[in-house]
């Protein structure tokens, strides 16, 4: 009898954990946040055999993807940056021209404006202070950019290490209560950047329209003025994903972070590590308890690594920003322009609470497991090697976790005092050079 040929295997309705993908390709999906993130992956592999399992398992990732947990934190700002092309796992040659392209542009911008300051500078000093501004600003998006391309790999590992993190769903409902009330108010915070970043591109490619100017001051050649307004459009679009992604991508990571502190504070309250009990049981929860806690630390040390150029330009550049923005706003012009950089000026602010606070709060958060620790009893153990290792948490706990640019600068609360300093000094500065020049 002629053997009949075998009938196409329906991989449809198959339970996902039963797909046969490389280790990779799982990982890396599992990790992604949107759907579109994972097509990076499919243009990496060779095998025509691999590329079809990896579709047919992307197809069928599709609903997990869409259907995420509403208080992700991670799916927003890596929204953005995969819309600005800069998402960690795009490394496709698409997305490096495209970046490439953009860094090439806000550079023409760059150019433009250092002329428009060397030719009136003389005579308008406001439009001098003006295309100043844009080169800071312009300045600020490239480095992100940079930033964002060169620590891909770091930040990717940031990004896959969450799935190691605690789930509050595995404490009480009243640690549970806590933790989602802290979520939403720092996801409406969240919001609420956006709105005002939103605000703020709006503002600026209003001013072709209302005030017939560029949307960002600079020399305009002849014949140039639409082409530079379209590649303003542009560009403030790119600036405001990269810009408003990478800020609350930081926020995102640092607030995870913050919860997990809690919930290790949590668990040495509402388990009672220290109680007499069994060898095995005893073990097995300081185990975990200080296994966890290594983890965040070293978890908090690849998040400063990976951040430190970034601190240093949330340092440097947010103190000429502001300064530059309340003084073009308080000067006679073109009231739209005067409210687009109030706004900037009002967005800078926020922009560097958004890198100082969320610092000060993990750091205080990391501390404060040695006094949980200590408060627990753990001296009155019998058993001399689990006292030993609680001693140990106590030391780590006790060194200071420090989150800095270089060594240079310590992201902080009293750092952001000094960036508020600075910007209404400099800001007097100016003020004072424009009334020396009148």
């Amino acid at each position: 009898m002629e053997k009949k040929p075998d009938k196409p295997e329906d991989v449809t309705n198959k339970p996902l954990p039963s797909m046969s993908e490389p280790m990779e390709v799982q990982d890396a999906v599992a990790f992604t946040l949107a759907t579109p993130f994972a097509q990076p992956i499919i243009a990496a592999s060779k095998s025509k055999a691999q590329n079809h399992s990896i579709s047919i398992f992307l197809r069928r990732c599709h609903v997990q993807l869409s259907s995420l947990d509403e208080d992700e934190f991670l799916k927003p700002p890596l929204t953005l940056l995969w819309y600005a092309r800069l998402h960690p796992l795009l490394d496709s040659r698409r997305s490096k021209v495209q970046n490439a392209t953009n860094v090439v542009l806000f550079c023409v911008i760059i150019a433009l404006a250092i002329k428009g300051i060397l030719v009136f500078y003389k005579d308008d000093i406001s439009f001098a202070a003006e295309c100043l501004q844009t080169c800071f600003l312009t300045s600020h998006v490239v480095g992100k950019m940079l930033i964002l391309r060169v620590y891909r790999k770091k930040i990717l590992q940031l990004v896959t290490q969450r799935s190691l993190f605690w789930k509050p769903e595995d404490f009480t409902s009243a640690t549970q209560k806590e933790c989602s009330v802290f979520t939403m108010r720092v996801k409406k915070l969240l919001r609420g950047y956006y709105i005002l970043a939103f605000t703020t591109l709006i503002l600026y490619d209003l001013q072709p329209i209302v005030g017939g100017i560029v949307p960002t001051a600079c020399y305009v050649p002849p014949f140039s003025f639409k082409y530079l307004v379209v590649l303003a459009w542009y560009l403030s679009v790119v600036a405001c994903l990269v810009i408003c992604g990478i800020d609350s991508f930081f926020v995102s990571l640092a607030t995870s972070l913050w919860l997990q502190f809690k919930l290790l504070h949590y668990k040495i309250k509402e388990n009672d590590i220290c109680t007499e009990e069994s060898d095995k049981q005893s073990w097995k929860k300081v185990k975990e308890f200080v296994d966890h806690h290594v983890f965040l630390l070293s978890y908090c040390q690849k998040l400063n690594i990976a951040f430190q150029p970034m601190f240093m330009l949330q340092f440097l550049l947010p103190v000429a920003n502001g300064a530059l923005g309340i003084f073009i706003s308080l000067q006679p012009g073109l009231w739209s322009n005067r409210m687009k950089s109030f706004v900037y000026f009002v967005r800078t602010l926020g922009e560097a609470a958004f890198y100082c606070v969320p610092a000060e709060f993990l750091i205080s958060s990391a501390n404060k497991v040695c006094d949980v620790v200590y408060e627990s009893n753990w001296y009155e153990l019998n058993k001399e090697q689990i006292k030993k290792c609680f001693s140990l948490v106590m030391m780590k706990s006790q060194k200071l976790l420090v989150f800095s640019a270089y060594g240079l600068v310590w992201i902080n609360l009293g750092t952001l005092v000094v960036i508020y300093k600075t910007i209404f000094s400099f800001f007097t500065y100016l003020n004072s050079a424009k009334n020396m020049s009148t």
